[in-house]
């Protein structure tokens, strides 16, 4: 184990000794997205645990937008992102959905501003349209669809969808945006001949005004979590689903990654299972000519649950018949693909690769960000975020020593060129996320033309100037000041003593040990 990987593992495991964090947030539990503004090449957005890192100068330089300016309160919850047509980016954490259109210095609530309302997702439906999946706490509880025509300054509300049932994402078809699916699970109602809760998709075809039905899952169990990993860009009937599961290992008694894929070439009226690892299914990305699909697993480094190393990597199949190879073995926490090339998230950068073969290791990938080279919060943001970078707080370390990144940053440096972007419409990528992420996002991914700060080989420099990054979870946060603020908190909640850390690092060390010497099947 290097230092480096050794110091995450560290990190990783001290947050699991707080809440849980809420997992119906629409980007997939844990995993990153990787946004390009169409408009503007040079404008990117990551969206990831630790909050959003943006470059305007195409990666050459990341900043970090900390979670404190997405809400009035320190949430323990993944950013949800999504770009507009305009290049202004739209967010949430929990509760509202806010709007920037200065590089996030400012933010703006648009949606759920209530103390009873939360986002659970979002999602472009057509060129200037957007679609939202909210919540409105019970009793009884209700998600509801949202509208908006004018790249989301307002909304309207669509439908309510229907009760006793927890939603998790959605996404419009991109051949067909009046196809709506939403990925749910319905709760166990004896008395109506459903004893146990069961994994469903809802299916609309007018937008989400009415939808049909609730269709099962077959083959999926009520711990199996559903997130929409994407649509087939060309076949509104093709959708991809992948599951977020943990389950108890009988002989271990720790719980265990068992994440799958599931496919439906029928609109959801049946599914069938096509690929199952004991790893975090972090990725998802389908190729630019539809007729490959790659599935990313991960491991999250959490203390008291298991990850096999030797299940996470990047799988390949045929889209014809989807029978999964493994291409790389390493952790992954985003795919995307598209005709610049594949990109993916590992433990310590964000590459590239290009022509189609996938390379057998991350070194094979072209560095576009660096975790470690983040620069702090821009100067806009510098009055909150400051400290939290630098010293964290009582229960929280600093964020840069989270990210491993530069604690002693000058912040007038950090000014980011929010020139307007132009009129082509935005796309995003995601890496988990639902949506293709779904977790997050419809292919998984974002279009990432212009690769000019595209480095050759896994290092940091080179043509166009080293992209920096983020790599790990960020610090605390407080009160958003005239939405500008910026704070940031750790993932999962709050850290404990370094005693418990210890205990962690020791649980998962023992862990890898066991499976060093045990043969699975």
């Amino acid at each position: 184990m290097t230092a480096m990987r050794l110091r995450t593992a560290l990190l990783s495991a001290s947050l699991l000794f707080a809440a849980t964090p809420s997992l119906a947030n629409g980007r997939f539990p844990l995993s990153q997205r990787l946004f390009q503004d169409q408009g503007n090449p040079d404008h990117f957005v990551v969206s990831a645990t630790f909050g959003l890192l943006v470059s305007r100068d195409h990666g050459l330089n990341w900043y970090h937008v900390c979670e404190a300016a997405l809400t009035s309160g320190i949430e323990t919850a993944d950013p949800l992102l999504e770009l507009t047509t305009d290049g202004s980016m739209l967010s949430a954490l929990v509760r509202p959905l806010r709007r920037s259109s200065d590089c996030g210095c400012t933010w703006e609530a648009v949606l759920g501003d209530g103390a009873d309302q939360s986002l659970t997702d979002i999602t472009k439906s057509g060129a200037n349209t957007l679609l939202a999946l909210a919540r409105t706490s019970g009793p009884p509880t209700v998600f509801r669809i949202e509208r908006s025509s004018d790249d989301g300054r307002t909304w309207s509300k669509v439908s309510d969808l229907p009760q006793n049932l927890q939603a998790f994402t959605f996404d419009a078809a991109p051949s067909n945006p009046m196809r709506v699916y939403v990925s749910v699970i319905l709760k166990a109602d004896p008395d109506a001949g459903m004893p146990q809760s069961v994994p469903a998709v809802l299916v609309s075809d007018d937008g989400g005004v009415n939808f049909g039905v609730p269709r099962p899952i077959q083959g999926a169990t009520a711990v199996d979590q559903p997130y929409i990993a994407a649509v087939h860009p060309t076949d509104p009937d093709t959708l991809y689903l992948r599951t977020d599961a943990w389950t108890q290992n009988t002989e271990t008694e720790i719980d265990e990654a068992n994440d799958a894929l599931f496919v439906s070439d029928d609109a959801g009226v049946s599914f069938r299972e096509v690929l199952r690892k004991h790893a975090k299914l972090f990725g998802f990305a389908i190729s630019p000519d539809a007729s490959t699909v790659l599935a990313g697993y991960g491991d999250p480094v959490q203390a008291a649950r298991d990850v096999y190393p030797e299940d996470t990597g990047i799988y390949t199949a045929s889209a014809a018949d989807l029978a999964f190879t493994q291409a790389l073995n390493a952790p992954v926490s985003c795919l995307t693909w598209n005709g610049n090339g594949l990109y993916a998230c590992f433990d310590e950068t964000v590459g590239i690769t290009q022509g189609g073969a996938i390379p057998p290791t991350p070194e094979g990938f072209a560095t576009i960000l660096a975790y470690e080279n983040v620069k702090g919060p821009a100067a806009c943001n510098a009055t909150t975020c400051t400290p939290e970078w630098k010293e964290g707080r009582e229960d929280i370390p600093a964020v840069c020593a989270r990210l491993g990144a530069d604690c002693d940053i000058d912040v007038t440096m950090n000014v980011l060129d929010c020139s307007s972007s132009g009129s082509p419409g935005g796309m995003g990528g995601s890496g988990g996320s639902g949506a293709a992420a779904t977790g997050g996002a419809a292919m998984g991914g974002s279009a990432m033309a212009g690769m000019g700060a595209v480095t050759s080989g896994s290092s940091p420099g080179g043509a166009g100037g080293a992209p920096s990054g983020a790599r790990a979870s960020g610090g605390g946060g407080g009160e958003p000041d005239s939405g500008s603020s910026c704070g940031c908190r750790a993932p999962g909640g709050t850290g404990r003593g370094a005693s418990f850390v210890l205990l962690a690092l020791l649980a998962i060390l023992g862990i890898r040990r066991r499976k060093q010497l045990t043969t699975k099947d």
